[in-house]
């Protein structure tokens, strides 16, 4: 484990405006940090959690408290449920949502439009659907409010 260690950390630095430990070696998408444990690529965030505290129970993730995804500063994580993280992560504003997301064929003025054209009667979902060049499943969970909730008429 000493070996182990000595290779984790010189894959570390310390901003000292943050206090964050900021990942240098692997990322993955979303840039967190990923480091070999013997056989197989662990979260670097999570590998350094279980050196200190053990291992995570499987009901709970591994989140930071400073936002940065990087960061493997053991007092910047704490232990939470998925549901809760991403509540607060939406909170803070740091989920894209919508059109700032990255694989979104929508602008929220269209879901604004699909909502409209439903709510008139005169078009089916799969017509509003060819309309808008996405699938009447995405059109019937937009006028259900299962995705693009937030966006309001």
């Amino acid at each position: 484990m000493f070996k182990t260690m000595e290779r984790f950390r010189k894959k570390v630095l310390v901003d000292p405006e943050t206090g964050c430990h900021v990942w240098q070696g692997a990322k993955i998408r979303g840039g967190y940090g990923h480091f070999r444990d013997y056989d197989k690529m662990v979260p670097a965030h999570r590998f350094h959690w279980e050196v200190i505290h053990g291992k995570v129970p499987d009901d709970l993730k591994v989140c930071h408290s400073c936002a940065n995804p990087a960061c493997v500063n053991p007092a910047h994580l704490y232990l939470d449920t998925h549901a809760r993280n991403m509540a607060k992560m939406s909170e803070a504003g740091r989920i894209a949502r919508g059109g700032k997301h990255g694989q979104s064929k929508l602008k929220e003025e269209q879901v604004r439009e699909i909502i409209d054209l439903f709510r008139t009667g005169k078009y089916a979902k799969s017509e509003i659907a060819r309309r808008f060049g996405v699938t009447r499943e995405t059109v019937s969970k937009v006028v259900s409010g299962k995705r693009w909730r937030h966006v309001t008429n």
